[in-house]
């Protein structure tokens, strides 16, 4: 059986050739990865050591999801949570009163209610 001719890439204005069509493998971010990548690295939006920490220390002395426990459920906590977003209020990145443990799932519903999506400890 004779392989196919390949084709230009599916993406507006790519052009690479591809064996049997479509999009190139891996060449093209989908909306979250390109979302990733605007918003930097974890380290560059300021989360250093000190956050290193504090959040280690905070999960230690809350472990259970504050949204859970206030449901009346006992979850333990994955992560710590900014209350107000990091991005609205940089300055509050190490504030106690500013924080909160939560576990993935509210964590992420949180976040995608608030900022229409975003990972982690935001």
């Amino acid at each position: 059986m004779p392989i196919a001719s390949p084709r230009p890439c599916s993406k507006p204005g790519c052009g690479k050739l591809v064996p049997h069509g479509g999009p190139c493998p891996g060449n093209h971010p989908t909306r979250e990865q390109a979302r990733d990548r605007a918003r930097g690295t974890f380290r560059e939006r300021g989360y250093d050591t000190r956050w290193d920490k504090l959040s280690k220390r905070w999960r230690r002395l809350h472990p259970l999801c504050a949204l859970c426990k206030a449901q009346g459920k006992t979850v333990l906590g994955d992560l710590v949570d900014h209350i107000v977003s990091v991005r609205r209020a940089p300055e509050r990145v190490l504030d106690e009163s500013n924080l909160q443990t939560l576990c993935t799932t509210c964590h992420n519903a949180k976040t995608n209610a608030e900022d229409g999506g975003g990972f982690p400890h935001g």
